[in-house]
């Protein structure tokens, strides 16, 4: 903050950070040190209420005040993460609000008088950009496809192997049919037939519900 008038400045600093930026308090600095005269902090819960600090400080004519503190960032659920989550989460912008008896680029109304008046003027600082850890999106796709394939693989072996009616092609044998160059008995075509044709009714059935 900057203070480029003849007279001193008392200034309400106030900002709230979301939770997920773990504040550290005991490393709050403002310079100089002398200039802070009342400070105010409430700790945040996770996903509950934001980090808020309120500090009024004195600021000397032709003088700048300089705040700083260090944070962690939290690491959030992946369902928490907006669609953009690689871009950065947006902290809001601060607040200082201060009195001055002179304020050459403010708009004052008519009725507030001409001379000596004391103007009200509310700043809003610019907002912070703060990237977040942020998990790899693309792994429930690929354990998906990974344990899929797997489990069909698997499934589809064993499922032949135990279900898989083994009848030798004896000439005559009017029992079995060749398919594909393989002896496979009618029952289990049969079966085959009969499963097409239910799927193929619920699927005319779901697709014309009249």
């Amino acid at each position: 903050m900057f203070n480029n008038g003849r007279t001193s400045l008392d200034v309400l600093y106030l900002t709230m950070v979301p939770w997920f930026c773990r504040l550290f308090l005991h490393t709050l600095k403002v310079t100089p040190e002398s200039s802070r005269l009342y400070q105010h902090y409430t700790p945040a819960k996770d996903r509950v209420r934001p980090h808020t600090l309120e500090l009024l400080i004195r600021v000397p004519p032709l003088s700048t005040i300089t705040i700083t503190t260090q944070f962690s960032p939290a690491y959030l659920k992946w369902t928490e993460h907006p669609s953009d989550a690689h871009h950065g989460f947006y902290i809001n912008s601060a607040v200082a609000t201060t009195v001055m008896t002179s304020c050459p680029n403010c708009t004052i109304p008519s009725g507030l008088g001409t001379r000596h008046r004391e103007v009200m003027v509310r700043l809003h600082t610019e907002p912070l950009l703060v990237p977040l850890p942020t998990p790899d999106f693309s792994m429930p796709y690929n354990v998906l496809c990974f344990v899929c394939t797997v489990v069909a693989i698997g499934f589809g072996s064993i499922f032949n192997l135990t279900t898989r009616q083994l009848v030798p092609d004896i000439p005559g044998n009017k029992k079995a049919w060749t398919v594909f160059g393989r002896s496979i008995d009618r029952s289990i075509i049969a079966r085959g037939v009969v499963l097409i044709a239910i799927a193929g009714v619920a699927a005319y059935t779901y697709l014309n519900p009249e």
